[in-house]
């Protein structure tokens, strides 16, 4: 539409000398374009894309200047529109960022928190295991030196007592006589029976031959014994553990280090009491008592391997592991304990009526 110019502005944008300053900028340059709110003739606003021309005479003189201008209302409403949606997508994004942010940021604080606690229970944990793994030696050391006391002091007293109540019997008149006679007899039964007991107790404790003869020879002594006491058959096997042959010594064994030779044989002996408490003395009548035990002990180049198995009536392993730590078959417990401790691995497979196995694998560090 083309309008008087001057009608167009408003009378603020003609008090700032807005008109002016367009007819100045038409005037040197020929044109300038506008992009304004305008007045109509009725008073109301619209925004105007326009351009104010410069009219000239033929001789090249200023003559007037001419505005055109297109009603763009709807069309600056949409833009301010858009501009105020993007400049709300914009606030929202930055407000979204910030809220990711603050939450990345308190994620890792307490992520980092976590490892710390992490790292401090895995310490603890190490602590703990080294402390266990101390006490262990130390009660180990301690049976040892109870056990030689028992063997060597005792034993030996009990063998002197007997000696001489022998030889008391055949002194006269003790020999001739029926009640000394018959008093000697039950001191001598008691002392033997004392002597029996204080070796079964050392043996216990821990034998003489896992430090004289290694695991192998204690195993072979004590599942003999167990088997004598228990009436249970006990077929021992080793496989990589064998004698060899050294010139100028005889045979010999390849030892292994005290720590998995006594580990070896303590979850050997601990199973073996299982098997007495679980296969045989607590099963219910009708069910299938243990009747028979193989063992093989098997070293290969990094590692040893122990597996105990019986025909008793066996267990539920399952339910067993879901079972409060109070509730649990503490044999068991105490094994996969001292597995860990020696840096191996105990697992038990089991079902009812189907007998037990035990697997013990222990690494051997070379050295």
């Amino acid at each position: 539409m083309t309008l008087r110019a001057e009608a167009l502005f408003s009378a603020s944008d003609r008090a700032e000398g807005i008109p002016e300053r367009e007819r100045e900028q038409a005037r040197k340059h020929g044109k300038t374009l506008d992009r304004h709110w305008h007045l109509r003739k009725d008073g109301s606003v619209f925004w105007a894309d326009g351009m104010l021309m410069r009219l000239d005479h033929a001789n090249g003189t200023l003559r007037g200047f001419a505005k055109v201008a297109r009603d763009a209302t709807e069309q600056k409403r949409a833009e301010e529109a858009l501009q105020a949606s993007e400049e709300a997508v914009r606030r929202a994004n930055a407000e979204l960022e910030q809220r990711v942010r603050d939450r990345t940021s308190a994620l890792a604080e307490r992520t980092l928190a976590l490892m710390e606690r992490t790292e401090e229970l895995s310490q603890m944990s190490a602590m703990r295991q080294e402390l266990l793994r101390q006490l262990v030696s130390a009660q180990e050391k301690e049976r040892a030196l109870i056990s030689r006391d028992l063997h060597d002091d005792t034993g030996q007293h009990m063998t002197a007592l007997l000696l001489g109540l022998s030889h008391l019997k055949g002194l006269p008149p003790v020999g001739e006589d029926a009640e000394a006679l018959s008093a000697i007899a039950r001191l001598e039964r008691h002392a033997d029976e004392v002597a029996k007991k204080a070796h079964q107790l050392s043996y216990t404790l821990r034998p003489t031959a896992l430090d004289d003869i290694g695991l192998m020879g204690a195993l072979q002594n004590y599942t003999e014994e167990w088997s004598h006491w228990s009436g249970i058959a006990v077929d021992l096997q080793s496989v990589g553990l064998e004698p060899a042959l050294d010139v100028g010594e005889g045979l010999r064994t390849e030892r292994l280090p005290p720590e998995i030779e006594t580990t070896v044989y303590r979850i050997t002996q601990e199973a073996l009491t299982n098997i007495l408490r679980h296969a045989v003395t607590t099963v219910a009548d009708g069910q299938r008592r243990a009747s028979r035990v193989d063992i093989v002990v098997q070293r290969s180049e990094q590692k040893v391997t122990a597996i105990i198995e019986d025909d008793g009536p066996g267990f539920d392993v399952g339910k067993q592991q879901i079972l409060p730590p109070g509730k649990r078959r503490l044999g068991i417990f105490g094994m996969e304990e001292r597995a860990r401790l020696a840096g191996g691995t105990l697992t038990v497979e089991s079902e009812p009526g189907r007998g037990t196995v035990v697997y013990l694998r222990l690494p051997v560090l070379q050295g």
